[in-house]
């Protein structure tokens, strides 16, 4: 009797704690294996204290260039950024808006030198110019990927995966990259979290991860550009599945060119030799402190700010 050959996908290092990341996980693998979704929401573990309660209308800084923004056609996350006191988005907008306003001229040595702290095989020449800033970046999934996930997909033991190998449209949406900073030097990728960890998986590919995915997006569009990978976060705990995968790239690349045999093996340890994780804090530092000319719209960001990053 014969048996049709079946990938076995294990599961992502995930906190036991994150309920809501086990539930997006688990709701994509039963999507792509033609399970009926649960319509059980996953639940808060704890109650937030009263500092952390729900607040409506968060204010923010340089409104009308964000407005500018296309990010701010997208009404779920501009009703969030608003609303939720738990919005990564609203705290990488006002926290990078803020050392701009404060430190104008000093802003990225600033911010190099926490990338340095963080990294410290990572140096940044002294005449390297304050790269530009780009705020959640779109950017298309990688053609060379697009072609080994198709085939990919054509082998599946499931119809539907093999059928959607031939549809034209993208297998893999695209990619928002939160913070994208380049020169004619460097282009570096940043993954901002405050709750949250990364996705270990997409719709059709139980193994992209979403740190390779956008290391292999960085990649297409670096060209002669030193290529960079970093995470802003809050929590750079053991326990987060990116503290874990971080790690893992950067002592073993050979790992991260498992995760993208369709790259240069030699590029990939140069990435991987230069990851980083930073914390809010460290980005923070002083910018947050109450300054005698600040009125109550930037006095009340800071407070909230201060509070979000801790």
């Amino acid at each position: 009797m014969r048996f049709a050959k079946r990938r076995l996908t294990f599961a992502p290092f995930l906190d036991v704690t994150k309920l809501a990341d086990w539930h997006a996980y688990t709701v994509g693998l039963n999507r792509l294996h033609g399970l009926q979704e649960s319509r059980v929401q996953p639940q808060a573990v704890a109650t937030p204290s009263a500092s952390a309660a729900h607040i409506e209308g968060f204010p923010m800084l340089n409104a009308a260039a964000f407005h500018a923004l296309p990010k701010a056609s997208k009404s779920g996350d501009v009703r969030r950024m608003s609303d939720s006191s738990r919005s990564e988005d609203w705290v990488t907008w006002n926290l990078l808006n803020l050392s701009f306003i404060s430190c104008p001229d000093t802003w990225w040595a600033r911010f190099a030198a926490v990338v340095t702290g963080a990294n410290p095989t990572v140096q940044f020449s002294p005449t390297t110019g304050a790269p530009l800033v780009q705020f959640w970046k779109t950017v298309p999934s990688p053609k060379e990927y697009e072609a080994a996930s198709r085939a990919r997909m054509r082998r599946s033991w499931d119809p539907a995966v093999a059928a959607r190998s031939r549809d034209p449209r993208p297998v893999e949406g695209n990619s928002e990259i939160d913070l994208a900073l380049e020169s004619s030097s460097l282009l570096a990728y940043i993954e901002a979290k405050l709750d949250s960890d990364i996705s270990m998986r997409t719709t059709y590919d139980p193994d992209r991860n979403q740190i390779a995915r956008n290391i292999d997006c960085l990649l297409d569009s670096a060209r002669e550009r030193t290529p960079y990978f970093w995470m802003l976060v809050r929590d750079d705990s053991p326990s987060r599945a990116y503290t874990q995968l971080m790690r893992k790239y950067k002592e073993d690349p050979s790992i991260l060119a498992r995760d993208l045999p369709h790259r240069d093996p030699a590029l990939l340890r140069k990435v991987a030799n230069g990851l980083a994780i930073m914390t809010w804090r460290d980005i923070a530092r002083d910018l947050c402190v109450p300054g005698a000319a600040d009125d109550e719209h930037m006095r009340s960001i800071k407070r909230e700010l201060w509070r979000r990053i801790q």
